[in-house]
């Protein structure tokens, strides 16, 4: 008996996504139908007297005052069309229909035109917390069990120091702590997972999860919707940068709106123009802190005297820490710079009597100098350390022999 062989197609090493055209082969059939495409195009751009067929047997003399007058009618056709020979392209034919939704880039009276969004808004973050499972998963399972929604890295709390973060995101048996973090490398992966949860409430998800001691255990599926990192009561009204505060440690699946809500419990209704969660800009999901603008600078003041307010957070309170929000480039209100040569101003004086920025020379004069009160003196800087700000019983600049004995020597 003779078997015969079939040959099985080779599956790409790369998936193509979805609705991206094949890939364009060049063939004879194609090559021809181009030059025909070509040739057909050509004879509507020029002018019908350039594209008349010279006749096929004409004397030389003949050919050459031909060549002369076409030569001629095109010079003639270039100048009434401003120079140009060919007529300008229409851009949407250069976007196959069905395909990317956005034109080139044009210029309109000197004003460029962004490109459209070649892909789509972004809903959810990358990362999404699981909470509820079972303490006798094994942390290897974790992995191959959301990995049919697509490539994840699974973060979970307690790793050993030995073990290494690995594409796989698998390897350690051990049991679960009861939580843990997804990590997927594609968005559309969170939209799958979610679509085979069941809901119950408004926003929360659950996914049935069995293990050796219970069976189909709900686990709470919390994913970050983008659009909750941000939220403005009244867009029209003008925004004071010097009214806003930092807010630490806020519970992560806080959002915008529900941290307003409270802070206008606190200090009126109206008093909240902007508030934003400060988010990771990879996987833009939360880092636990927040900044909440008022609508005016009394009420900023207020809130800093206050320094702690509670936010209700799963059944029960969480207290957050009202700081000072440092504005980024921000000269001396002092001198306007003069004095340290255009540098942003290093500190901030959190104080009611102050509340402002300085650069090193004017904190001394306004805080040490002999006409400056003694209250002053006790007052506390802020400096600002990276995204952050760190508060220093006595300015760094001091931290110098020479200006350390000028200090004590004003006190």
């Amino acid at each position: 008996m003779m078997l015969h062989a079939q040959r099985t197609p080779v599956p790409p090493r790369f998936h193509r996504a979805p609705g991206t055209p094949p890939d364009v082969v060049s063939t004879p059939a194609s090559l021809s139908s181009l030059s025909s495409e070509c040739s057909v195009a050509t004879q509507h751009d020029v002018p019908r007297s350039v594209a008349t067929p010279l006749p096929e047997q004409m004397p030389l003399t003949a050919l050459d005052h031909r060549q002369q007058i076409v030569q001629l009618q095109m010079m003639l056709h270039m100048m009434s069309t401003g120079g140009q020979l060919m007529p300008r392209p229409n851009h949407e034919s250069l976007v196959r229909k069905d395909h990317f939704s956005f034109t080139l880039n044009t210029r309109s009276n000197g004003v460029q035109s962004h490109l459209g969004q070649l892909k789509k808004a972004v809903k959810y973050s990358r990362k999404v917390f699981v909470g509820g499972l079972p303490v006798d998963v094994p942390m290897d399972e974790i992995g191959p069990m959301f990995s049919q929604f697509g490539r994840v890295f699974v973060d979970w709390p307690q790793r050993p120091l030995h073990s290494r973060r690995h594409t796989s995101g698998y390897g350690q048996q051990r049991n679960s702590p009861g939580y843990v973090f997804l990590v997927f490398e594609e968005e559309s992966s969170v939209d799958k997972l979610l679509s085979a949860c069941y809901t119950s409430g408004s926003d929360n998800h659950y996914l049935l999860v069995s293990s050796a001691t219970i069976t189909n255990k709900p686990v709470q599926i919390r994913p970050w919707c983008i659009k909750d990192g941000a939220y403005a009561p009244n867009k029209a009204l003008p925004m004071d940068d010097r009214a806003t505060v930092f807010i630490g440690g806020v519970p992560r699946p806080t959002k915008a709106k529900d941290l307003a809500t409270v802070f206008e419990s606190y200090f009126g209704e109206g008093s909240v123009l902007f508030c934003s969660i400060d988010m990771d800009p990879e996987l833009e999901y939360p880092k636990g802190a927040a900044r909440v603008t008022f609508s005016n600078q009394l009420l900023t003041m207020m809130a800093l005297k206050r320094h702690f307010v509670d936010i209700p957070y799963m059944g029960t309170t969480k207290r957050v820490e009202i700081k000072p929000y440092l504005i980024d480039e921000q000269h001396c209100d002092q001198c306007d710079g003069i004095m340290s040569g255009g540098r942003s101003a290093p500190y901030f004086c959190s104080d009611s009597v102050c509340y402002q920025y300085y650069c090193e020379h004017c904190w001394d004069v306004v805080h040490y100098s002999e006409t400056a009160s003694k209250s002053r003196r006790s007052h506390v800087v802020l400096v600002r350390r990276g995204d952050g700000a760190q508060l220093c019983m006595d300015p760094p600049h001091h931290r110098t022999i020479g200006n350390y004995a000028l200090k004590k020597k004003t006190h």
